[in-house]
């Protein structure tokens, strides 16, 4: 699932596809002994719901339309859910990356720490979405409608490069 980790992430615990089961605590002790859990909640494969405790506080994340999956079809490889401890931002985040649709892949950022159930960071691939850990931040690669339109060759799709935290 993580292309490239550098010496700069401090804690990873890392959950893929196969080994994700809803309504199903997962845990994760991370730097000075937090523990975090997280589950997905769920009556069914599309709609699903991030839960995040940190032995305080729940927090509910919405993941409707979400599919993860394993194996080798379709990008499966790189759908999972994983909580890092980052040398570039200052809290834990959950990065979720899932499909949704028939083709496209989604990207989520949480943090619990800022106490709202929105994502901090969302990004979307037409057909792929993968991400490689820097030592200043995520370098998100996906692909995306080409803003002039289809080229001669009939490719309407091209690769886009972002980074999160976005650099100024």
């Amino acid at each position: 699932m993580i292309y490239g980790l550098v010496c700069t992430l401090l804690m990873i615990s890392t959950v893929d596809a196969a080994e994700v089961m809803q309504n199903q605590w997962h845990h994760t002790t991370l730097k000075h002994q937090q523990l975090w859990k997280w589950q997905l909640k769920s009556d069914d494969m599309q709609g699903r719901q991030l839960q995040i405790d940190n032995g305080k506080n729940i927090y509910a994340y919405d993941l409707m339309g979400c599919r993860f999956c394993s194996g080798e079809d379709d990008g499966c490889h790189a759908t999972g859910i994983v909580i890092k401890e980052l040398s570039f931002y200052s809290n834990p985040v959950f990065i979720a990356v899932c499909h949704q649709g028939a083709h496209s892949m989604k990207m989520f950022i949480f943090d619990p720490k800022k106490k709202s159930s929105e994502a901090i960071y969302t990004r979307h691939g037409i057909y792929y979405l993968h991400y490689t850990i820097q030592p200043r931040g995520l370098n998100i690669t996906f692909d995306d409608v080409r803003a002039q339109g289809c080229d001669a060759d009939g490719v309407c799709f091209e690769e886009r490069q972002q980074w999160w935290p976005a650099r100024e």
